[in-house]
């Protein structure tokens, strides 16, 4: 039975597209002189199915390296966008040389040729964009509901530098982007506020401050930034009547929180020290999978959590009957990643060793990666955001329908939201207490 004995969820879900009601209206400013490649978007990249699942395995094993990196830091939440994070850092990659580029490779888990790693994430995100078009119900009671994903790539430049002509044609081509010209030399704080107002905009206001006060500075040469907005609406949504404050039992002990209910026909197994159950959105590619460990059993399931992990305990699913109890929450988790990143073996990269060569002529290595995301889950379904902003410095200045199943989730679990045919992980975290914001 999904039942945590100090368990905790993991749950994943693919993408969702652009969506119904509730957009902004309006189309948010371009901040700065955009700076652009002649070339356009490759709108039909020719990728194989070897690379496809080349780069799956790739942004899989980050996200889940990355993810029990930071997990170690505390005991509290965590929440994050795996897919954001590489996005912005493979950007970046796409500018390094030599022993930088070697070190990135390894510690982003890039295993595909420059020739076919961008194509191939172009090729991802044009997928992911056809995901509202693929939501079911439209027509039984679901108007006005749906998905929303938006994928945005920006990157800001300073006004007196111009990256290479062969970087702006990778962004170009594989992420539909350019360079905007911003005056970090006489006005970094008013260059700091059009980055994090553009990433308001394209997070619908849930990521308001991605860089804080003295991230830009006089000697800041770039900062590439990725934005992602998700809402999805559940297949089949929770009765808000049947939902009532119940026991969650958090690491500091029991709290109260508002406990959602509901008795769905699902995807549902249970393994060796965890039960896990999956919930569809309204798009069929998208989905939340939950895993709950048994009881004193959550730190042994984070810590081997893995893409193979992963594999074969969603290969175990079958339909079940599943009464499912699941608490409502809502918090942000926000990341310097300097130090994890260095963990994971690119400190060259934040060094006055760095390689940027491909990307500017002058002199320059990464000062600091800083990522927040949001998450909110309720009786409807699912609202995240996520944004990752890469400061690169001028190195003088760089920064530091069998048996019933039962799933009651009162105990810390962990959760993560990825597209099913690309199997890209968007969103990934964890749940220790429902009640901190």
């Amino acid at each position: 039975m999904l039942r945590s004995r100090n368990g905790w969820q993991l749950l994943i879900a693919p993408l969702l597209v652009l969506a119904c009601n509730g957009t902004r209206t309006g189309n948010p400013a371009e901040p700065g002189e955009l700076i652009k490649s002649t070339l356009a978007r490759d709108e039909s990249p020719m990728i194989g199915e070897d690379q496809r699942l080349a780069l799956q395995s790739d942004n899989q094993a980050f996200a889940f390296e990355l993810y029990r990196t930071l997990a170690t830091q505390n005991g509290a939440n965590l929440f994050l966008s795996p897919h954001s994070i590489s996005l912005a850092l493979a950007m970046t990659y796409a500018g390094a040389s030599g022993e930088t580029k070697a070190a990135m490779a390894d510690a982003l888990h890039f295993s595909l040729p420059d020739e076919a790693l961008h194509p191939a994430l172009n090729a991802v995100e044009l997928a992911l964009q056809g995901r509202a078009d693929e939501a079911i119900g439209a027509n039984e009671g679901n108007a006005g509901k749906g998905l929303r994903l938006s994928i945005t790539n920006g990157l800001f430049v300073k006004r007196e530098l111009r990256p290479l002509e062969p970087f702006l044609d990778t962004l170009a081509v594989n992420y539909d982007t350019g360079v905007h010209a911003l005056d970090f030399e006489n006005d970094p704080e008013g260059a700091r506020g059009e980055i994090n107002d553009w990433v308001d905009d394209r997070t619908e206001g849930r990521i308001s401050e991605l860089l804080a006060k003295g991230a830009i500075n006089p000697f800041t040469s770039l900062a590439l930034v990725n934005a992602i907005y998700f809402k999805a609406t559940w297949l089949r949504e929770f009765d808000k009547t049947q939902t009532r404050r119940e026991a969650f039992h958090a690491p500091r002990g029991e709290v109260t929180t508002a406990m959602m209910h509901g008795s769905f026909q699902r995807q549902y197994a249970e393994g060796s020290g965890f039960a896990i159950a999956e919930l569809p959105y309204l798009s069929p590619n998208v989905r939340m999978l939950i895993v709950l460990p048994d009881e004193g059993s959550f730190a042994t399931i984070e810590a081997g959590l893995d893409a193979d992990w992963l594999r074969e305990a969603r290969q175990s699913l079958s339909p079940h009957m599943v009464e499912l109890t699941m608490p409502q929450f809502q918090f942000a988790s926000q990341f310097e990643l300097k130090d994890a990143l260095t963990t994971l073996g690119m400190g060259i990269a934040f060094s006055d060793r760095a390689d940027f060569s491909r990307m500017l002529a002058a002199p320059a290595q990464i000062g600091a990666v800083t990522h927040e995301a949001f998450v909110q889950v309720d009786e409807e379904g699912t609202e995240a955001a996520a944004a990752t902003a890469v400061v690169v410095m001028t190195p003088v200045s760089a920064p530091a329908v069998p048996p019933p199943a039962e799933l009651v989730l009162d105990r810390p679990f962990i959760f993560a939201i990825y597209d099913e045919p690309t199997g890209q992980i968007l969103f990934l975290g964890r749940v220790m207490d429902p009640t901190a914001g």
